[in-house]
């Protein structure tokens, strides 16, 4: 099945303690939605899927991409915590109608809270039930074409500024490999300085695109169920070469079973930029450790190094947009001053932080906390998501 909806078809996908209610919803929706006025434009089918567990309705929303979520509010994931902000976090566009035994203004402000978009009062007529999507299905085409227009500009201002460097660049090449004439040594020198200018410049913005992406994300967050022992092996294998230039030592500690919950490119991005630090601001022949484990309600990821260490006025200003560094001996170091606000905000969509332990000329400690998905445990059959391509 195509990852996404055609113009034509509205997806939904509804969670309820009460399978009667649910099929209630899924008979409604489908017999009063399709051919009437009510949303704009008329789609011409409805796709329901009724989630036989919370989990599979989490997994549904990340992976099918429905443009609603309907769910009652007393239905609770594998954590305990609430669905509807699992829901969110895998998919920031689609919008949540609450089903709630009472409505009060209490009720309202917490749904609101939590990221609902429409609450629908229990037991509720045909027309409430349709109103709600209506409502719902407004809320979701507004959060696209926001995020349409602001990832638009990311990819513009991206394109712009990488196509003047590429020539540069291209020219800086020739010119240092002799293919436009002799050059002597201090031009030599001049151009190789010119050189790394521009990889800095590239990296600045790199992460210019990782911020807007964060901040505009127009793809679908891919929520993957996957080892943590692989994500720290396929982090470390980038930063090799930088680490072995520098003679940096990485060591790990990860048990192999801990699995999670979570999107590849963010953990990856998040994992990999706290790691650059700590190589590019280790000393020769240091070494960095990373470490994994896991609580009842949290995994917690921890980088040290045996670098230069943090005074706290630097502490103080350490995850600001590019804010960097002040100290002689890291003149030298490439860098956008965003890698690290880029990390934290990865955090914080987990409901997560960063905290930060360091002591000047022996060392930093980043210590990742995210909230823990237990449902990665499940598995069998039964625990499969139905609308994984089997191709």
């Amino acid at each position: 099945m195509a990852a996404e909806a055609r113009a034509q078809e509205l997806r939904i996908v509804v969670v309820d303690r009460e399978a009667a209610v649910a099929e209630r919803i899924r008979a409604i929706l489908e017999r009063e939605l399709p051919g009437r006025g009510v949303l704009e434009p008329v789609f011409d089918r409805t796709d329901i899927f009724v989630a036989p567990t919370p989990c599979q309705g989490c997994r549904a929303v990340a992976e099918w991409n429905p443009a609603i979520f309907f769910v009652d509010d007393l239905t609770r994931c594998a954590t305990g915590r609430d669905l509807v902000r699992r829901v969110r976090e895998g998919n920031h566009d689609v919008a949540i109608v609450l089903t709630a035994g009472e409505l009060n203004p209490e009720i309202a402000m917490d749904a609101a809270w939590r990221g609902a978009s429409a609450v629908l009062p229990r037991p509720f007529t045909e027309e409430q039930l349709v109103h709600a999507a209506a409502r719902a299905l407004e809320s979701h085409r507004s959060r696209r074409m926001e995020r349409d227009r602001r990832y638009a500009f990311a990819l513009t201002l991206g394109h712009e500024l990488k196509s003047p460097l590429d020539a540069v660049e291209m020219t800086l090449n020739n010119m240092v490999a002799g293919l436009l004439g002799p050059v002597n040594d201090t031009q030599f020198d001049a151009l190789c300085r010119a050189q790394s200018r521009i990889q800095t410049m590239r990296g600045l913005v790199t992460d210019f695109l990782d911020w807007s992406r964060l901040a505009a994300e127009h793809r679908r967050r891919n929520m993957e169920i996957f080892s943590a022992a692989e994500l720290v092996r396929r982090v470390v294998d980038q930063a090799a070469e930088a680490a072995e230039a520098a003679k940096i030592m990485i060591l790990t500690d990860v048990p192999a079973s801990l699995r999670m919950r979570a999107d590849r490119w963010e953990m990856e991005t998040l994992l990999g930029n706290l790691l650059s630090n700590a190589v590019k601001y280790n000393r020769p022949g240091g070494r960095v450790v990373i470490r994994v484990h896991e609580e009842e309600a949290a995994i917690f990821f921890e980088v040290e190094d045996t670098g230069i260490g943090m005074d706290p006025a630097a502490l103080s200003r350490l995850f600001k947009p590019f804010s960097r560094l002040r100290d002689p001996r890291t003149e030298g170091v490439p860098g956008s001053g965003l890698g690290l606000a880029i990390a934290r905000e990865i955090a914080l969509l987990y409901d997560g932080n960063i905290e930060v332990d360091s002591i000047p000329d022996k060392g930093s400690r980043f210590t990742v906390c995210l909230r823990r998905c237990r449902g990665v445990q499940q598995r069998g059959p039964a625990d499969a998501c139905p609308f994984e391509d089997s191709g």
